[in-house]
């Protein structure tokens, strides 16, 4: 089962904009932020517009951003 089954698109866009906005605030590009944090551009640019999901790529950016995610069960 993949990762994206575990949050709905809805909520994943929203956090894909969020991320996308910090990476803009700090004017990175895809290829500099994918060398700094090491991981591919790509997947960068799928969880940016919130058509995936994977955890180890989202802790390493919130990581480089210096930020945190709350998630809370409704």
């Amino acid at each position: 089962m993949s990762n994206n089954h575990f949050i709905n698109k809805e909520s994943r866009e929203e956090l894909g904009y969020a991320l996308w906005l910090l990476r803009r605030e700090r004017r990175l590009n895809l290829a500099r932020l994918s060398h700094k944090i090491n991981v591919p551009a790509q997947v960068l640019d799928d969880i940016e517009r919130g058509r995936h999901f994977e955890f180890c790529a989202i802790h390493k950016l919130l990581k480089f951003y210096g930020k945190k995610m709350k998630i809370s069960l409704e």
